[in-house]
């Protein structure tokens, strides 16, 4: 369909605006490892569409299938593999590491992706506690680790600028730490919200199909430079 095309010409051009060619030094192998920062979108949603390119959904951890399980236990891990979840996201604060830790560790042993969603303001992390559990949690194979952003991010972004700064210098095992981060926005002015991840060079976003209490799939995509009249919804869910 004329509207799958769109969506997968927007994707590569976005993904081109977003992404870069550029690698890290694996001090576990001492080798220089190229890699690709690439944007993705985490929808909240139970919809039944699952997505095009760099959309991923994320579903209850029992209606997964084929996307990324919203997990509260370890215990969950398991139930999101039987329903073919290809990947798991736990949210939580930096203060529970261990929890955290423990559910990146199943899903690692699932065979699954693992993301976190963290709940607390930039400006109430410890640094030295937030580089402690994002470094553990890079090397046990975390994919995205995302941060709140709200609109008082946006009118003063020094705490979140200065978290990033810290946390981008962690020597974790894999892709940077930085490669990894994302926003997780409450945040109402989406196009303040991407300029904001532009210049920090954050690919990975929150976003909710109906747009409750995240910026709407369709507002961020716009955005990011959604073609001009293009019906962003029926874009992301005619993939024939």
């Amino acid at each position: 369909m004329a509207t799958a095309r769109v969506a997968r010409r927007f994707l590569r051009i976005t993904n081109r605006r977003f992404s870069s060619a550029e690698g890290y030094y694996d001090s576990q192998s001492g080798t220089f490892i190229s890699t690709t920062k690439t944007l993705r979108i985490f929808e909240h949603s139970a919809s039944a569409h699952a997505g095009s390119g760099a959309l991923v959904v994320v579903a209850p951890a029992d209606r997964s299938s084929g996307r990324v399980a919203r997990v509260v236990t370890v215990e969950d891990v398991d139930v999101a593999r039987a329903a073919g979840a290809v990947g798991v996201r736990y949210d939580c604060a930096v203060d529970d590491r261990g929890a955290a830790l423990d559910v990146a560790a199943a899903a690692a042993a699932a065979g699954l992706s693992c993301d976190v969603g963290f709940a607390d303001a930039a400006a109430d992390v410890d640094h030295v506690s937030a580089e402690l559990v994002v470094g553990e949690l890079c090397d046990a194979g975390a994919r995205a680790l995302l941060f709140p952003v709200g609109d008082d991010d946006l009118d003063d972004d020094d705490d979140l600028r200065e978290l990033f700064s810290v946390l981008g210098g962690v020597d974790v095992v894999g892709a940077p730490v930085r490669q990894r981060l994302g926003f997780s926005a409450t945040a109402t002015d989406v196009a303040a919200l991407v300029e904001l991840a532009e210049s920090l060079e954050v690919t990975q976003f929150d976003a909710s199909a109906t747009g409750a209490r995240r910026p709407a799939t369709a507002a961020l995509l716009a955005a990011l430079g959604a073609p001009h009249g293009v019906d962003v919804d029926a874009l992301l869910r005619d993939k024939d």
